[in-house]
């Protein structure tokens, strides 16, 4: 029962919350083997829940999660378009956050930068391995 209900965390999605999950699954186990009462699976099930949260599915199950919930508020916007640029300025970004815990200076010019309006164009010399990577960019 332990490796089904394993494969039924992290195989069946939507991701939603724990306690749905788990009745999905008691429901499942319900309709194979029906002479066991709701309660009976429930408290098979649960302490089975809290064993392999505990471990690889736990840490899993928490990232995929993290991750459905970042789609779900941010949207999913491909690299380089109007809409990925505008997002890109209401956000700090990955390569910004070191100037956020350095000088004074270093935040100021991060919180302009920010309040300015994006440049769709900008004109920089690509470094030859990132104009590889966009250009067979898997999409």
């Amino acid at each position: 029962m332990e490796d089904a209900l394993s494969s039924w965390l992290l195989e069946n999605r939507p991701y939603t919350h724990l306690h749905t999950r788990v009745k999905q699954f008691l429901c499942y186990c319900k309709t194979l083997q029906p002479e066991l009462s709701y309660g009976t699976l429930k408290r098979t099930v649960v302490p089975l829940v809290d064993k392999l949260l505990q471990g690889e599915v736990g840490r899993l199950w928490n990232r995929d999660r993290c991750f459905e919930r970042v789609i779900r508020l941010y949207g999913e916007n491909d690299q380089r378009t109007a809409a990925w640029h505008t997002k890109r300025g209401e956000m700090i970004t990955a390569s910004e956050v070191y100037k956020i815990f350095g000088t004074e200076d270093a935040r100021r010019e991060v919180m302009l930068k920010k309040l300015e309006t994006p440049e769709q164009t900008q004109s920089y010399n690509p470094i030859p391995a990132l104009m590889w990577g966009t250009r067979f960019e898997i999409s």
